[in-house]
């Protein structure tokens, strides 16, 4: 019973890091539009860093993800 309990918590830990580390580290959205055809895709999925601007300002070249609220 112990091993279960044991088990089941290690599950638990590692769905709350999982759920941590995609609302507020990193998202993989889809390329919506055709807007930016030539870098990028429609369909194509990016890996968004969500902290990187907390730090740094955005440059010349980034690609910046909105996300439109509804």
């Amino acid at each position: 019973m112990k091993k279960i309990f044991e088990l089941a918590g290690s599950v638990l830990l590692a769905f709350a890091i999982a759920m941590f580390l995609k609302s507020n580290v990193f998202a993989i959205p889809e390329v919506r539009m055709s807007s930016m055809e030539n870098t990028l895709i429609q369909g194509e999925r990016v890996l968004e860093l969500k902290f990187v601007y907390g730090f740094t300002e955005p440059k010349r070249g980034d690609v910046i993800v909105l996300n439109r609220e509804r």
